[in-house]
């Protein structure tokens, strides 16, 4: 039932909105899911997405038959906008638990909302499946309601380690000097306090530029000529999706050389390669996914792929991927609960035991999901991990890792100066 509902069912939307606890509809119960993701706000881009990805994967799932194991039960989809504000992100995991009697929880996208709200879901023993909010530190609190199934910091800081040591040396490249340039949020400061760590003491480097900025600013002209001044090899951006596209654009507009190596955030949306356009190119970033990964994969996965572009108009990315692949880890737990009681569902996430080639993974580079103590994080996927992309004539290619990709990377390095492009 499984591969059939991933591999492109067809069926109606899975309702989102009314919930107000389990209901029976036609003798079965239905299960309802509350999804928190910023549908509003500066992070619309990428919530929209993973609501897009989410709704087409329980849309298949229910018109397979739903949950088997609790009499075909049909899931119900109960989403609230947190406006990627945490103080928002805590009024709606209260409503969602509190009014509209949610049995678990999907998100959210921004890492200070995951922070904000997972103790919330611990407080109330409701278990939440942390989906994007990759920040190490949420998992760190010995939660034992909370899990996260996707990567994390410490998987986005061991592929840009091992994609400098893997091509170092690579036609000239031979980075020594780096910058690091993050908003000044939670998101961006682990970034900035693990980035640092890794130049100095992994990568044997030295930090020539150090520079936080108010997140959603107008203007970065006065970093961008610090780069200009300190000429970085290598420059980390830590950047949501506007300030992403400004710094690219600012950096065309004045000229200034360097490599870009980001940590994913804005840098890894398909938007990000539209609004910057020629500023984009060569940018290599983080990311947990990117369609080059089907290549790698079954037909399956390019039609859950077809599909999606179908209902959207866009190919997935890592937001949709991210989206879609909760969803299914999320309904195999339910399976296996067999029961909307929170510490059944709670048993049945410890229970994991998800394989490379269960269809739960269909589109991901994981080699299983299983939720374990990992990097002195509680209930994260000890599986997870992340791969390179860059752009290359306005599309993400998959550069990295070179266990994956071989001498067939398409990687382009030394990055040309500005002047020559």
């Amino acid at each position: 039932m499984m591969t059939s509902a991933i591999a492109g069912c067809s069926g109606g939307s899975p309702s989102s909105g009314e919930a107000g606890g389990n209901t029976e509809q036609g003798g079965a119960k239905t299960v309802n899911i509350g999804v928190l993701l910023p549908l509003s706000g500066e992070s619309a881009v990428m919530g929209s997405k993973q609501k897009d990805a989410i709704e087409l994967f329980f849309e298949d799932y229910n018109a397979a038959g739903g949950i088997q194991s609790m009499d075909g039960a049909q899931v119900n989809l109960v989403f609230a906008d947190t406006l990627g504000k945490p103080e928002t992100g805590v009024t709606e995991i209260e409503r969602l638990i509190n009014q509209e009697g949610v049995d678990a929880l999907i998100g959210p996208y921004n890492s200070s909302v995951g922070a904000a709200t997972a103790p919330i879901a611990e407080r109330y023993q409701k278990p939440y499946l942390i989906l994007s909010s990759v920040a190490d530190e949420i998992m760190k609190n010995d939660y034992q309601y909370v899990f996260r199934a996707n990567s994390c910091t410490s998987d986005i800081l061991a592929t840009i380690s091992t994609f400098l040591q893997d091509y170092s040396g690579q036609n000239g490249f031979e980075p020594k000097t780096y910058g690091i340039v993050y908003e000044n949020t939670d998101y961006g400061m682990e970034n900035y306090i693990q980035l640092k760590d890794m130049v100095e003491n992994t990568l044997g480097g030295t930090l020539v530029l150090d520079e936080p900025y108010q997140a959603n600013t107008s203007d970065m002209s006065s970093i961008i000529n610090k780069i200009k001044s300190e000429q970085p090899d290598v420059v980390f951006p830590v950047c949501y999706l506007n300030d992403a596209i400004l710094f690219a654009q600012q950096l065309s507009e004045y000229q200034a050389n360097t490599t870009l190596i980001a940590t994913g955030g804005g840098f890894a949306v398909s938007d990000f390669c539209t609004n910057a356009g020629a500023a984009a190119e060569y940018a290599i970033t983080n990311a947990g996914w990117s369609t080059g990964i089907l290549d790698y994969k079954p037909e399956e996965a390019k039609k859950i792929n077809e599909k999606y572009t179908e209902k959207t108009g866009m190919e997935l990315d890592e937001y949709g991927a991210f989206g879609y692949f909760n969803a299914s880890v999320m309904a195999n737990v339910l399976e296996r609960a067999a029961s909307t009681d929170a510490d059944a569902i709670r048993e049945a996430f410890l229970a994991t035991d998800i394989t490379a080639d269960d269809p739960e993974l269909l589109l991901m580079p994981y080699e299983g999901v299983k939720f374990g103590e990992r990097d002195g994080m509680t209930n994260q996927n000890i599986y997870s991990c992340n791969i390179a992309v860059q752009i290359l004539d306005g599309r993400f290619q998959l550069v990295a890792p070179y266990s994956l990709v071989g001498d067939e990377s398409p990687l382009v390095l030394p990055v040309p100066a500005w002047a020559e492009r």
